[in-house]
């Protein structure tokens, strides 16, 4: 059963641009031992349509050694029919939860009928069920309909639009919400969980609050992932479109003490000075949840 918190894995690279197995596998396992309940690689936050099939392929054998039982989603994040295809039947292979298929995102608009077409070629051949991947900021959007009509677990839901993810789950499928403020909010209305950015540096915190959305302690749930919101809003804080990712690696890191290597272009590098000074706070973010918990 796919509920509770994923984590969309940050992808470590080495010193010369490579792909990282047992770099992105360390770091599976820091948050396996953390007590998340599955893991998505490949994702946004995986930078999945920057990797190409030949390393994601790598990458998959050393995760699922890593962590033999933990559920793995792996995201297809391909824009041409035939890679999405070759990268399914390899994960059929694989005992994965299940994939998420994020609709080819060059052509856009991309209207219902187009996306059934892609979704279809996929569903006839994957051995695990599907989650369509909504994200209309960076992919063309899954609309209600497409969901309801496709045979599909469901949705990630990363619009942050709570009227979608009750519209879906009225459906009557499935929804692990992205946009990490509607976690506690999506909970309550009957999702399934989340997959959400964020817990690849403060796992804790979203387990803490998913975790008493489903027990009904609505006010629970929502100061721990204030604490953790309060945190993402200061990591944003003056950055750039794209310096999220390299940030989180680095706060990541410090707390796990994985090395994810250099960004691979377009993402940018970031000033050490500017990770340095989020050190102090993310401290202080986690023993507000957990007093005497340190930094690796």
């Amino acid at each position: 059963m796919i509920s509770g918190v994923y984590v969309p894995l940050l992808t470590a690279f080495a010193a010369d641009g490579s792909i990282d197995p047992g770099a992105c596998a360390e770091h599976a396992r820091w948050l396996v031992t953390a007590q998340v309940d599955g893991l998505v690689p490949f994702g946004t936050s995986g930078e999945g349509p920057s990797v190409s099939v030949r390393e994601k392929l790598a990458a998959l054998t050393a995760l699922f050694a890593a962590v033999p039982g933990t559920p793995i989603i792996p995201a297809i994040t391909e824009a041409s029919l035939d890679t999405a295809l070759q990268l399914v039947d390899a994960v059929n292979d694989l005992p994965a939860a299940g994939v998420l298929l994020q609709p080819p995102f060059y052509f856009r608009p991309l209207s219902d009928e187009a996306l059934r077409r892609f979704a279809d070629r996929v569903l006839a051949v994957s051995a695990h069920p599907v989650l369509l991947y909504h994200i209309p900021d960076l992919a063309p959007a899954v609309h209600l309909q497409a969901v309801a009509d496709l045979p599909v677990w469901g949705v990630k839901d990363s619009s942050g639009d709570l009227s979608y993810t009750r519209a879906v789950l009225t459906a009557g499928k499935g929804v692990m919400v992205g946009a990490e403020h509607t976690i506690v909010a999506a909970i309550e209305a009957g999702a399934q969980g989340t997959i959400g950015g964020l817990a690849n540096v403060l796992p804790e915190h979203l387990i803490a609050a998913a975790s008493a959305a489903r027990a009904g302690d609505s006010e629970r749930a929502t100061e721990i992932l204030g604490q953790a919101l309060a945190f993402r809003d200061q990591m944003l804080a003056g950055a750039g479109p794209l310096d999220w990712l390299p940030i989180m690696k680095r706060l990541a890191q410090s707390r796990n003490g994985v090395n994810f290597g250099p960004a691979r272009p377009p993402v940018p590098e970031v000033p050490a000075d500017r990770v340095n000074s989020l050190i102090p706070r993310l401290q202080d973010v986690l023993s507000e949840l957990e007093p005497g918990s340190a930094l690796a």
